[in-house]
């Protein structure tokens, strides 16, 4: 039998360098384009492109000594998430969108950032 390969599970988010306690879920939307497709009236069928806007979103950790308002400044950051698969995906020129909304119970936040989303091989 082949040795397994884990397809998700843990991960590691890095922030210039840094790393940040990853919580949960992570979304990651590498494409800087999307097609439609749609059906003429005549039964023919055409697709559309048009530009989307690439991101990554992750739940993270509260910690001490971690100031959150500080994320609101983050301009032109690089990130990097190293999934348990393997993958890496960076994140050049990423920007903090958003608000940051902590849950005080859980102690986790969500931060989403645009960028130019990369998949490193």
């Amino acid at each position: 039998m082949a040795n397994a390969l884990p397809v998700a599970g843990m991960a590691i988010v890095k922030i210039n360098g840094t790393q940040y306690r990853a919580r949960g879920s992570f979304q990651i939307q590498p494409f800087d384009r999307s097609a439609r497709a749609g059906r003429n009236a005549d039964g023919t069928t055409y697709f559309t492109e048009s530009p989307e806007i690439s991101y990554v979103e992750a739940e993270l950790s509260d910690a001490p000594g971690l100031a959150l308002k500080a994320f609101q400044a983050m301009r032109g950051e690089y990130l990097t998430i190293e999934l348990n698969n393997g993958k890496v995906y960076g994140v050049s020129n990423a920007v903090f969108e958003g608000a940051l909304e902590l849950n005080a119970m859980e102690g986790t936040f969500r931060a989403r950032f645009t960028g130019d989303v990369t998949e490193v091989v």
